[in-house]
């Protein structure tokens, strides 16, 4: 969650592109369709500056988190 929180307060578009490819790449490894969706929107939202949707899409990712612990323990 480091690496999230200094992404949403610093709103560097290459920071977040690169987190968007961490968050793909771990997606990638663990076969998860959410991870790799949510890395690609990211990534996708950076790459276009889209400051409209950017910064609500960044605040999913805790969610997305619970939403993936709370699937493994299912």
């Amino acid at each position: 969650l480091d690496g999230w929180r200094t992404i949403s307060n610093s709103f560097i578009f290459d920071d977040i592109s690169r987190f968007a490819d961490q968050i793909i790449k771990i997606g990638n490894k663990l076969k998860s369709r959410h991870l790799i969706d949510w890395g690609g929107r990211i990534k996708m939202q950076a790459e276009h500056f889209d400051m409209e949707k950017l910064p609500e899409t960044l605040k999913t990712f805790p969610e997305l988190l619970n939403a993936l612990v709370e699937a493994s323990r299912g």
